[in-house]
């Protein structure tokens, strides 16, 4: 199959080398005229070639899958277009700028998004393991120091777009309620529900380094998702008995742990299974709601909606 980059920057890159790897070529890109990302991806793929603008490229008749790899304002200004085209394409996230941008664009049913997290074996392994069980989870994110957001014109669009994703592909009908800010020590905490049910509770740590994680608690057992990577699952508990240092008995989860799978190691994390499905998509001439995992528009507004909601607050 033929596919076409809009946007040749690092995330295109890793796009291109995936679904290169995958036996497809890299037919066609456009990207601004001279520029250092355009003339590094015409060296990465010698093969392809240079449009000259987004009319140019939509217009090729060999091709039908694109990816995007744009900022949000640019994907967000060329939506409709891509939308009128009646093309297929696999969009970097978050692809807008706001939920009521995203919100006005709803039906797009040949238009993916890239939110590869999701395609983690760490993350579709707890999302099995979950599936029709009583689960309580807890996410902790890590981001940008509370001075990023003063102009309220920035989102959080850096580590807590993928996490804020997952909330909601892993707890049907999430919600976010009952928020607190302790602006002291950088921290809002909120619950999370699935429909009415309390499913569990998020923190947002600002400026803080540490590393975000998702934990996921059944009555028999425990999961931490920390990096997000590797899953680590524990069924039962060590026990610590009191010695001459330490006079209280220790319990602690005996873990065992999945890591990532061996294309994961090679190319950038989720990427291989994201873009193989996509790429199935075009060439089964499916739409989004018959493609599963795969990040469709409404998927972008619960994101983003997550997201202002937590932004209101500082």
């Amino acid at each position: 199959m033929k596919v076409a980059f809009i946007g040749c920057g690092r995330m295109a890159i890793e796009h291109a080398r995936t679904i290169q790897m995958l036996g497809h070529e890299i037919s066609y890109v456009y990207g601004r005229p001279h520029s250092k990302n355009l003339e590094y991806f015409s060296k990465k793929f010698p093969e392809v070639t240079k449009c000259m603008s987004i009319q140019s490229i939509l217009s090729v008749d060999d091709c039908q899958a694109y990816v995007v790899a744009l900022p949000p304002a640019v994907s967000q200004e060329l939506f409709t277009t891509f939308v009128q085209s009646g093309k297929y394409f696999l969009i970097e996230k978050p692809a807008f700028l706001n939920a009521d941008k995203a919100r006005s664009q709803l039906k797009s049913p040949k238009i993916a998004f890239g939110f590869n997290r999701r395609f983690y074996e760490s993350i579709l392994e707890l999302r099995k393991a979950i599936k029709d069980s009583n689960t309580l989870f807890s996410f902790r994110l890590s981001e940008r120091r509370f001075e990023s957001f003063a102009d309220r014109e920035s989102l959080i669009l850096n580590n807590s777009v993928h996490l804020l994703d997952l909330i909601h592909y892993l707890i049907p009908n999430a919600s976010l309620k009952n928020f607190n800010l302790n602006r002291n020590i950088g921290v809002v905490k909120s619950d999370i529900y699935s429909g009415e049910v309390f499913a569990g509770d998020l923190e947002v740590l600002f400026g803080i380094p540490v590393n975000s994680e998702i934990s996921a608690f059944q009555l028999q057992k425990h999961y931490l998702a920390r990096p997000i990577e590797q899953l680590s699952i524990s069924d039962k508990l060590l026990v610590t008995e009191p010695d001459s240092l330490n006079r209280v008995r220790i319990y602690a989860p005996d873990y065992q742990s999945i890591s990532p799978i061996g294309v994961d190691l090679d190319y950038k994390p989720g990427f291989y299974l994201q873009d193989s499905k996509f790429l199935e998509m075009v060439s089964l001439g499916t739409s989004i709601d018959q493609v599963e995992d795969l990040a469709c528009i409404s998927d972008v507004v619960s994101t983003l909606d997550f997201a202002e909601q937590i932004i209101k607050l500082l």
